[in-house]
């Protein structure tokens, strides 16, 4: 079972709008269900819940009875406490920078971030090369997550994939 999300969804250049042949349009993030791994624009994240509907905590396995036993393990990436977040692709950095091109401009971009509005994908947003280091700062190492708060501006959540999947237990 992957525990990190795919959003199928064209990818635009910052500059000029063209569509960047990046993945083929699949921009991996980890951001809500972790059983649900294909996501589309305009969807709901969805949370796993328990058997009473309560949700469950941030990565945190859970496994559910079926026919034939237990089930693979779930888990929730991330919590929906954070309703508006930018959730970064990490596969970018398998990308050498030098490819990172629009073939439209030439313009440089240096990540993608699947963007999170109100609990919804609303889309794709591509970072020209320099953006986030101007505009938000220098972070080592990269976060996967970052909030967008009210008055636009952007802070790093914690970084999940560092935390410890602990077995949930209702």
């Amino acid at each position: 079972m992957p525990f990190w999300s795919v959003l199928h969804a064209p990818v635009l250049c910052p500059s000029c709008g063209r569509e960047i042949s990046y993945r083929a349009g699949e921009t991996t993030f980890f951001w809500g269900r972790s059983s649900r791994h294909y996501w589309g624009l305009d969807d709901d994240i969805e949370w796993l819940r328990d058997q009473q509907g309560v949700i469950v905590p941030p990565y945190t396995l859970y496994r559910r009875r079926g026919w034939f036993g237990l089930r693979d393990p779930e888990c929730n990436l991330g919590s929906p406490e954070y309703p508006d977040l930018l959730a970064f692709d990490p596969e970018i950095d398998c990308q050498p920078p030098e490819t990172r091109i629009c073939p439209g401009c030439q313009s440089r971009y240096d990540h993608i971030a699947v963007e999170i509005r109100g609990g919804r994908v609303a889309g794709m947003k591509v970072f020209a090369e320099g953006e986030i280091a101007r505009t938000i700062g220098s972070f080592d190492p990269f976060p996967e997550t970052m909030l967008i708060r009210p008055d636009a501006s952007d802070e790093p959540l914690p970084i999940w994939g560092d935390q410890v999947l602990g077995e949930y237990r209702p």
